[in-house]
């Protein structure tokens, strides 16, 4: 090996561009056992071949080998039983190739567009990236910092972008670090980091990213082997660094096994293989420099993603086959970046894949991301950006000039995905660190779906269009010719209209951007403050309290009234889970109990539930024979949320799940004890229909359990208020057989349904669209209670959810009308 190396360094002073590659071969090697592994282990080592897929049983290798070392090659892997096919006889023709169009593009190429934007038609040299940053700091100095944070081995400047509103000085803002060109030859890397960085700076179309979030961009990490590659040795990898080998026959380290995790492990002490790790950890002063920017930042860190090439992969750690405590949330955060490249990346490249990087690929450590994981950044990723199609898929690592700002655009889109991730979660690395959206900003780019089931078997396939991300604000119904609402995140919007078009369902898309579309919503709450309460105007939870309060003591002297607040227990935000009872002084009368609110988004239900309290108040002749039992919220965690953060929020706020944290809440209504888990509901704790831990998990649903043990033997009626589309709905909501009071049920509901005045009103026995399991109206039917009933009520306008407060006092006396006439039944 030291012979061929010595020749070559004589030879190639003399050759043109690329003639030391000519004759070079890449191999294509199936690699099925342990052996044949450690086979091409030994010939790398012995005879430095270049893995570009490196070997591992069950994974094909990918190699190149040069002009005199194929028969070495090919002898070997004959006697040893590997089978292998030549992907590419000569590599030099494809360099050649690669140069010219390249050469043809920089001639093209402006460099500096007339708006001042770097134009991405060419690959840029190091020191047309330095004056590029150098002008965005001179042009931006409000926004953009150049920072140098350390010298390459050959003593060039390793430089960073800071972007940021508040110069880093706002230490609740998380910090998003992104990496380019760690291996120099990983050319297409570069537009990646140059897109994120005209999206931030110069082209900003999305500004809560600069707004909420710090961003440190390091576009060239390896300068010195950037260069290099530029020059004759197009396939170089690692940095310059020299003294390593007698007379530097070899040279170089690969800084991405010279990281301080594990380092050593899974790489080669053999200075002339590509995935040498150096002499000790830290070792090289590139990742020296990329250390002082994890030690400074790493508190405020929430992600960090190394963009390399190729194979159109998303990663993360470790490359021991260990995983993060995090791993779940990694993988699922790795798939919404990958849809979100795969919605807009070009037909013929496949689909990115998400998973451990030794899992996917092969073992190593000593990496960037698996440093930046151990460390307590939470989201810590590597990008294989796709292939080169110049010729051949192996080729990966060549760049057609059509692909650059492709290249650029895809990436920042998976980039921007990562971002808005982490405003999601609440991670704990070295202190509790929380990035807060303003009120609703989480729904940008949400999009509410029009779904228009026409067929028998678009609704028994209706399941296609479900997934933990979609949330039906309205379930459609074929049956009952009920239009349904979805709200899909941008994320899953590729993926649901092609669930749609699968379907056969066509595309309806009723609003665009429902951030935008709930700025433009007129909703006035009433103000805590106000001394008067009545029902034309939504209330936050405390208001409600009071109200209930001023209620029991109006009547506290009353002789024939008895009014009580009842406070039973407290929620995981400790507050108050309470209800009115109203009756005669010492009656042992039936019982009705309305509950509201267990879906918190639908804020009509509470006026509703508080409506009756007024009425049933009135018409005392009801309470000659009933006890009351009024739940007015009974989600007040959920329902305070929807006021304050998300409107459309579905769930409590408990944090029991092993993902408590990061994906708070548990819907209440899968969370009671029948058939729990089964239907309808998840056991994802992200999903809006996450059922909890196991039935009875959370207060609110324990709130209802104990109000059915006091009230079991003398319970005539119950009513869930709800707002998802207007119908009647009795049990079972779970797919079995139909109540042995299935004809009363359907006789009751529709003497309501007609005393609401609503013909579209529609009484059903099952939920639309789909069947749900753990709900309190099942629960209760389970347990003795002969009639309960889901109310749902809808508005006129176009919201399936939001009922405009011009609204509220006409939908309220609709629900008491339906809840008299079901009192009234029972007595005559």
């Amino acid at each position: 090996m030291l012979r061929y190396a010595l020749f070559f360094m004589l030879f190639t002073a003399v050759l043109a561009k690329y003639e030391i590659y000519d004759g070079h071969a890449v191999y294509r090697v199936s690699v099925k056992t342990e052996k044949h592994a450690q086979i091409l282990h030994n010939l790398e080592i012995h005879n430095n071949l270049d893995f570009w897929q490196r070997a591992a049983p069950g994974h094909e290798a990918i190699v190149l080998v040069a002009k005199q070392l194929r028969l070495l090659v090919e002898t070997t892997l004959l006697f040893n039983g590997l089978t292998y096919t030549v992907e590419v006889e000569n590599v030099k023709p494809y360099l050649d190739r690669e140069n010219d169009l390249l050469s043809d593009a920089a001639k093209r190429s402006r460099v500096l567009s007339s708006s001042g934007r770097l134009t991405l038609d060419k690959i840029h040299t190091y020191e047309e990236v330095e004056a590029y940053m150098d002008d965005l700091a001179r042009t931006y100095p409000k926004l953009v910092t150049v920072v140098t944070a350390g010298q390459s081995f050959e003593k060039r400047p390793i430089r960073y972008l800071k972007i940021s509103t508040t110069n880093f000085q706002d230490s609740t803002k998380p910090v998003v670090f992104v990496q380019s060109l760690l291996h120099a030859r990983e050319w297409v890397t570069l537009p990646a980091s140059l897109y994120a960085i005209q999206k931030l700076v110069v082209n900003v179309t999305e500004s809560d990213l600069v707004d909420r979030i710090d961003w440190i961009i390091l576009p060239i990490a390896n300068p010195d082997g950037y260069i290099a590659s530029h020059g004759e040795e197009r396939f170089w990898r690692k940095n310059r660094a020299t003294g390593y080998a007698p007379l530097d026959v070899c040279t170089g380290v690969d800084l991405n096994r010279n990281f301080d995790f594990m380092w050593g492990t899974q790489s080669s002490d053999i200075v002339c293989t590509e995935i040498f790790h150096g002499r000790s950890a830290f070792s090289e002063p590139e990742t020296q420099a990329v250390k002082t920017i994890f030690d400074q930042y790493k508190s405020r860190m929430q992600l960090f993603i190394d963009i390399h090439s190729y194979g159109s992969l998303i990663l993360y750690g470790y490359g021991t086959e260990e995983l993060p405590p995090n791993a779940l949330n990694l993988h699922l955060n790795g798939i919404n970046m990958a849809q979100a490249i795969d919605a807009v990346k070009m037909s013929h490249n496949r689909d990115y894949r998400v998973g451990n990087s030794a899992m996917v690929l092969y073992k190593n450590s000593g990496t960037t991301p698996d440093y930046a994981q151990s460390i307590g950044v939470p989201l810590s990723y590597t990008y294989e950006l796709p292939a080169s199609r110049l010729g051949f898929h192996v080729l990966g690592f060549l760049v057609d000039p059509d692909f650059i700002e492709q290249a650029g655009y895809e990436t920042w889109e998976g980039i921007r995905t990562g971002a808005s991730l982490i405003c999601y979660t609440i991670v704990v690395v070295l202190n509790i660190f929380l990035c807060v959206y303003g009120k609703n900003e989480e729904y940008k780019g949400f999009k509410i779906y029009n779904v228009e089931l026409v067929t028998e078997e678009q609704q028994n396939n209706f399941s296609l269009l479900k997934s933990d991300e979609i949330d039906f604000l309205r379930k459609p119904s074929f049956k009952y010719g009920v239009i349904g609402k979805a709200m899909v995140p941008l994320s899953e919007v590729h993926w649901f209209e092609e669930k749609l078009h699968e379907l056969g369902v066509e595309r309806n898309i009723e609003i665009e951007d429902l951030y935008q579309y709930m700025l433009q919503q007129d909703t006035n709450l009433k103000q805590n403050n106000e001394a008067s309460f009545d029902f034309d105007g939504y209330y936050r939870y405390d208001k409600i309290l009071a109200y209930m309060q001023s209620i029991e003591a109006r009547y506290q002297n009353s002789t024939d009234i008895e009014i009580t607040l009842l406070e039973v227990e407290t929620t995981d935000e400790n507050r108050t889970l309470a209800y009115l009872k109203l009756g005669k002084a010492n009656s042992n009368n039936s019982a009705i109990i309305i509950e509201a609110a267990i879906n918190p988004r639908e804020w009509i239900t509470v006026p509703a539930a508080l409506n009756v309290v007024e009425k049933v108040i009135a018409e005392r002749r009801l309470l000659d024979h009933y006890d009351w039992i009024i739940i007015p919220v009974l989600n007040p965690d959920g329902y305070e949320y929807t006021h304050t953060n998300l409107r459309f929020w579905q769930k409590n706020r408990s944090t029991r799940s092993n993902l408590g944290v990061i994906c708070p809440g548990v819907n209440i209504n899968r969370n009671f004890d029948i058939d729990w888990l089964i239907s309808d509901s998840s056991s994802s704790p992200c999903s809006h229909l996450y059922g909890g831990t196991e039935a009875f998990s959370e207060p609110e649903a324990r709130f209802i359990r104990s109000i059915h043990q006091e009230y079991r033997d003398r319970t005539r009626l119950y009513i869930s208020l709800q707002n998802s589309g207007g119908f009647i709905a009795y049990p079972w909501q779970y797919e079995r057989a139909a109540s042995g009071m299935f004809r009363q049920h359907y006789l009751l509901g529709l003497q309501m349904a007609n005393a609401i005045g609503g013909s579209n009103l529609d009484i059903a026995a099952l939920a639309y669209g789909d069947r749900a399991s753990g709900t309190s109206t099942d629960y209760l039917t389970m347990n003795s209670v002969l009639y309960a009933f889901n109310v749902d009520v809808e508005g006129s306008g176009r919201d399936n959810v939001e009922i405009p407060e011009a609204e509220i006092r006409n939908v309220v006396d609709k629900v008491w009308s339906a809840i008299k006439v079901a009192a009234d039944s029972f007595l005559n």
